[in-house]
């Protein structure tokens, strides 16, 4: 009877525990922010050009899409909190005004987000071959832009990073088993 309480323990134990990233946006340490809705992960320094001292035309970070473009296609990030390199990026996607990769919203986990447009990683523009789609995070409109302007790039990668959970939580769950086991074990037959 005891071991069939003690199982019994564990699985309410176990479905009680908090899940693990319920928000869209998990912050993975090392620089990456998580999106769990598309799928994606995103660098927390949305102005990572600049921030990384990569060779720009302007000292603010923007660039042309091409560039962007270059600088997204070539870019290893070093993540410190698992000490590998990533080097699988790019720019976001959108297709026609619907955002497919979508952008990251304003949110406190993300850092030098400009008030201006980004680029996406999405070529021509249907009816206007000349135009490529960007966002403004300044007022969150998606539209067109020559490629030749400069405006800022913000790189993203397909996928997740491991989650690296903090010792205290795996302390404080053991804890919690062990003493709901101790419970079941001293409870008389």
């Amino acid at each position: 009877m005891s071991t069939i309480t003690s199982r019994n323990v564990l699985l309410v134990a176990a479905c009680c525990l908090p899940a693990i990233g319920h928000a869209a946006l998990e912050d993975r340490g090392g620089g990456l922010i998580y999106d769990n809705v598309r799928k994606i992960t995103w660098l927390q320094d949305a102005n990572y050009a600049k921030t990384s001292g990569y060779p720009t035309q302007f000292i603010d970070g923007s660039m042309t899409w091409s560039a962007a473009n270059t600088w997204a296609n070539n870019l290893v990030f070093h993540d410190s909190v698992r000490n590998v390199d990533y080097s699988d990026w790019r720019l976001p996607t959108v297709v026609g005004s619907g955002l497919v990769d979508g952008f990251a919203p304003k949110d406190p986990l993300f850092i030098n987000i400009e008030n201006f447009y980004y680029w996406s990683g999405s070529g021509d523009h249907p009816s206007n071959p000349s135009s490529v789609w960007a966002t403004n995070y300044g007022d969150g409109t998606v539209t067109t832009i020559y490629p030749g302007n400069n405006v800022y790039a913000w790189a993203v990668r397909s996928g997740d990073v491991a989650a690296v959970p903090e010792p205290q939580t795996y302390a404080m769950m053991l804890l919690g088993i062990s003493a709901l086991l101790v419970a079941v074990r001293r409870r008389p037959s």
